[in-house]
């Protein structure tokens, strides 16, 4: 039989925060039921806002909901105007002070859950399975694109002392070190004529 653990409750306490931050004995049914509501809520409601997670925080008579999303400007809306609607809506609802906190994503493809939920959008499109994963791996890829780590596979390839092929390079730039389509060209000739004590990186446009 496997053994199997939630991955986010495996790792709270380590490197993994808790979503809700407050404390409650016999009051503790109501706020989580009213937690649980609110992010559903929250997450039907911006659903084309990439909402990843809420974060809830209670103290006395107030409650901040801190949203975390790639798509900031689609919650606040022109001049704060969403912000005021929403803060209105759940503090009539809760009879609590409300505090609404917005937090960017500035690398959406690197967050799971908003990936997860990008295939699933793509799946129930009907979008062969293979091409919107693959599709969402290489997204990953160009984000996390390091240059340095390009100057150390150049460095490797001068001491092998190899001349690369066209097809080869292709490969290389697309898998190993996953360089975007459109600058194929540019590292192609930049490997294809290594010399020794030539410092790629500063030909490399950042």
């Amino acid at each position: 039989m496997g053994q199997k653990v939630h991955p986010y409750g495996f790792r709270l306490g380590y490197n993994k925060d808790w979503h809700s931050h407050w404390f409650a004995k016999k009051q503790f049914g109501d706020f989580l039921i009213e937690d649980l509501k609110l992010k559903a809520e929250l997450k039907r409601r911006f659903t084309g806002a990439g909402v990843s997670h809420v974060d809830v925080e209670r103290a006395a008579n107030r409650l901040k909901i801190i949203i975390y999303t790639s798509r900031p400007g689609i919650i606040i809306g022109r001049k704060g105007s969403e912000i005021d609607k929403l803060k209105g809506d759940i503090s009539s609802r809760t009879g609590r002070e409300v505090l609404v906190s917005i937090q960017e994503i500035h690398k959406p493809e690197l967050n799971a859950q908003l990936q997860a939920e990008k295939i699933a959008a793509q799946l129930e499109k009907r979008i062969a399975f293979r091409r919107a994963m693959r599709k969402a791996v290489e997204e990953e890829f160009v984000t996390q694109f390091d240059y340095t780590r390009l100057n150390e596979m150049m460095i490797i390839i001068r001491q092998c002392n190899c001349r690369i092929i066209t097809q080869e390079i292709q490969l290389f730039c697309r898998m190993v070190i996953a360089v975007p389509r459109n600058r194929l060209e540019e590292f192609r000739y930049k490997l294809d004529n290594l010399r020794l004590g030539e410092n790629f990186l500063e030909k490399v446009p950042k």
